[in-house]
């Protein structure tokens, strides 16, 4: 069910300085004044439930302040997905979105991007944008693999990298 801007100022006072919605209505056992919400466990975002369905907050602040959802996603801009201040969010594509995720919990190069490419005996760097994989070369060395990563995505997602989206270290 999608949710509309004036459903949202009907029910909510969005506190911009804390990036939260307040409730402005009683509904069953919520009270007027009460911060709206809970976090998911699972995946770190904050969700907001109305009307029987669960919403996330960071796209609720954005429909609330903008009057519209983008057709991509929003990015926290500081990687705090708790973090739903208007002046972190912003409209992004997937693969902007993807770059800043954190290390993988199977990477062993400690570094995103980079891996050993065990049959040529050195070190791989690649990624995907816009589900395309993009092979950056081979490489002697580990740091070089890692240069030629950070410098693609220096090309690429310029505005859109976090200091975590470039190299990863201390790796196992």
């Amino acid at each position: 069910m999608k949710i509309s801007q004036s459903q949202l100022i009907d029910n909510f006072h969005y506190r911009n300085d804390i990036g939260r919605f307040v409730w402005k209505v009683a509904k069953g056992w919520v009270k007027p004044g009460k911060i709206a919400g809970t976090v998911n466990g699972a995946n770190g975002y904050r969700y907001i439930k109305l009307n029987g369905v669960h919403y996330l907050e960071h796209r609720m602040v954005w429909l609330f302040v903008h009057g519209y959802l983008p057709e991509g996603e929003i990015d926290h801009i500081n990687g705090d997905k708790k973090d739903n201040r208007i002046v972190n969010l912003r409209q992004c594509t997937r693969s902007q979105n993807e770059i800043n995720k954190g290390l993988s919990s199977v990477n062993t190069s400690g570094c995103k991007g980079v891996s050993w490419h065990a049959q040529s005996k050195k070190w791989r760097a690649r990624l995907k944008v816009n589900k395309k994989e993009v092979h950056l070369g081979t490489f002697e060395n580990k740091s070089d693999a890692e240069m030629a990563y950070k410098s693609f995505l220096e090309r690429t997602h310029g505005d859109f990298l976090s200091a975590g989206a470039l190299i990863v270290p201390g790796g196992r």
